[in-house]
């Protein structure tokens, strides 16, 4: 079952989780959360903080929820990789409609966040998101090993991402952000590899 509400932010993963069923029978659930939060933050410290604290309010409740039951922690994925990956990357061309590159999507078609086009076209993205995106993902690390001495009844597992992994622009969406169906597959794969049980 897919609990995820597009665009949604860590905030909002209590709603998500509350939506979902007590269970004792075990199951796997999958979190995989945070890129919103970074729009449109600079502050490192203060992103981060509030990350972990609704994480761990989630998962807090989720724990009471479920018994025998395994979560896996999706590590934050490097948004500054996608935008140079896919940076002039021209998604459609056509000499009677036009040409359009990830820049149209990131700064009109889709604006998730321009912020990110412009850091990018500055050479500023990475220096601003990696940190970032570094100290989340330390968080849930701890936040897993946190509630694997906290709960006596489930499994928590922060899955890092093999370090080879190379971005490719066939693993995204029209809008130059979120995974497209070979994407998704990609990370599934992944995730299989990586001995969850």
């Amino acid at each position: 079952k897919n609990y995820a509400v597009t665009a949604s932010k860590s905030g909002q993963l209590l709603d998500q989780v509350l939506q979902g069923e007590n269970n004792s029978e075990g199951r796997i659930a999958f979190f995989f959360m945070g890129h919103n939060d970074l729009c449109p933050s600079q502050n490192q410290q203060t992103t981060t903080d509030q990350f972990l604290i609704n994480y761990r309010t989630a998962l807090r409740r989720w724990d009471t929820m479920h018994e025998n039951s395994t979560a896996v922690f999706i590590p934050v994925g490097d948004v500054h990789k996608v935008y140079k990956t896919l940076q002039g990357y021209v998604w459609y061309n056509d000499k009677e409609r036009g040409r359009f590159r990830c820049e149209d999507s990131w700064e009109r078609l889709f604006p998730y966040c321009p912020k990110f086009s412009h850091w990018q076209q500055q050479g500023k993205l990475e220096g601003i998101l990696g940190p970032m995106i570094a100290a989340m993902n330390a968080k849930l690390r701890e936040l897993a090993d946190e509630m694997n001495v906290r709960s006596r009844k489930n499994r928590y597992r922060f899955v890092q991402y093999p370090h080879s992994i190379d971005f490719k622009p066939e693993y995204f969406s029209v809008d130059c952000f979120h995974m497209s169906q070979i994407g998704q597959q990609f990370i599934a794969d992944v995730l299989y590899e990586s001995n969850l049980y």
